[in-house]
């Protein structure tokens, strides 16, 4: 554990591919410890944590706690109803537009 920062500065970088899905339904993220603390996540050392138990360990615990979030989901009509009324309102003053315009894309030589 580590005290909170007063000025914490930017945050760290970091991607996912579920950024465009997320502003036209309700999404699920979850981070688990695969390898250790401060150690950069492009290098090595993570990659080879893959073959070993720390990240045997933090797999297995997604795994459990992605599948029993999606048993929740489909067993619960009114748990799918409280996500989808709380992202509504949580996005009903937001306009999504992609940043790759509607239709098909341009091919060379077309004069659209």
């Amino acid at each position: 554990m580590e005290p909170f920062l007063e000025e914490p500065g930017d945050p760290e970088g970091g991607s996912t591919d579920v950024a465009d899905v997320s502003w036209v339904t309700p999404t699920l993220h979850l981070s688990v410890t695969t390898a250790p603390a401060e150690t950069s996540w492009h290098a090595w050392p993570v990659v080879a944590c893959g073959g070993m138990s720390i990240g045997h360990k933090g797999m297995n615990y997604a795994a459990k706690a992605l599948a029993a979030s999606m048993v929740d989901l489909f067993t619960k009509a009114n748990l799918r109803a409280e996500i989808r009324a709380e992202f509504e309102e949580q996005t009903k003053d937001a306009e999504y537009r992609g940043y790759i315009p509607n239709g098909p894309p341009p091919l060379p030589g077309d004069q659209r």
